[in-house]
């Protein structure tokens, strides 16, 4: 999976191939120049010992570009996330955007978007403006900075964290909500994704998050999917299969130190 996301990236040329990637333990905890035709390295530093983190990765030239993915043995869901960074000193700069908008645009964002949605085929994915829209969980500054992330506990956990400018969701959550239902929610627009799920937009633009009818029509669709879709009430059956994860994983404490096993096996097939 690693080795396919690397490769994504790199073809997908200019701001989204790394400059430069933290190596973990194997280059003693310093960044090291990304190297696109050997990806060898940076895929050791992945797979090193069962404590690595995943790959961190980023450029900074002519935009900040952050890649990170997150894979665990301690919890249900893995993560991969792709920061754009378009601010200097806490608010949005001009020229980046300008830059951005020009160069990449919303529509090559949202295409990058969809193409590693579909090498990882996850449960939900999203893209969102991270100066207007936040996750569940996360604890602001009077300023609207994110300063620590409080997570939900229990079953919320395993919920939807939030509604943001696009809302990736895996068949799994069609299933849940209805197709019909979520194909006839009050957005922007609806675009059905290759492996059954559906991807409902807010907007045009991400850029529209500070614009005071982009939150009432997020409101909108957060009653029309109803709370209980994100307080844990409501969950989906999650897929199964090779790679994937069936249920959380218990916190050490309550173990006394003995590791869950989350991962599926042939055995569960029945």
């Amino acid at each position: 999976m690693g080795e396919r996301l690397l490769h994504y990236l790199v073809q997908r040329e200019g701001v989204f191939t790394p400059e430069v990637f933290d190596g973990g333990a194997v280059t003693a905890h310093k960044k090291v120049k990304f190297d696109p035709d050997d990806l060898g390295l940076p895929l050791k530093a992945w797979t090193h010992d069962r404590y690595s983190l995943g790959i961190l990765a980023e450029r900074r030239h002519p935009i900040k570009v952050q890649v990170s993915v997150s894979s665990t043995e301690f919890t249900m869901f893995d993560h991969v996330g792709l920061t754009v960074c378009l601010d200097r000193n806490g608010s949005l700069d001009p020229k980046r955007v300008n830059w951005f908008v020009e160069n990449v645009s919303a529509k090559g964002m949202l295409q990058v978007g969809k193409g590693l949605y579909d090498l990882v085929q996850p449960n939900w994915g999203y893209i969102k403006n991270d100066f207007y829209e936040h996750l569940i969980g996360d604890v602001l500054d009077e300023h609207g900075n994110v300063i620590e992330s409080n997570p939900p506990k229990g079953p919320a956990r395993s919920a939807l964290r939030g509604l943001f400018w696009a809302n990736l969701f895996g068949p799994e959550y069609v299933d849940m909500f209805g197709r019909e239902k979520l194909s006839s929610a009050p957005v922007h627009r609806v675009e059905p994704l290759p492996d059954g799920g559906l991807a409902l937009y807010l907007s045009e633009s991400p850029f529209d998050a500070s614009k005071p009818e982009y939150q009432t029509q997020k409101n909108q669709l957060f009653n029309y999917l109803s709370e209980d879709a994100f307080s844990g009430k409501l969950l989906p059956s999650f897929r199964m299969g090779p790679g994937r994860k069936v249920k959380n994983a218990r916190p050490l404490v309550e173990t006394k130190g003995l590791r869950d096993d989350i991962f599926w096996h042939e055995s569960q097939k029945t």
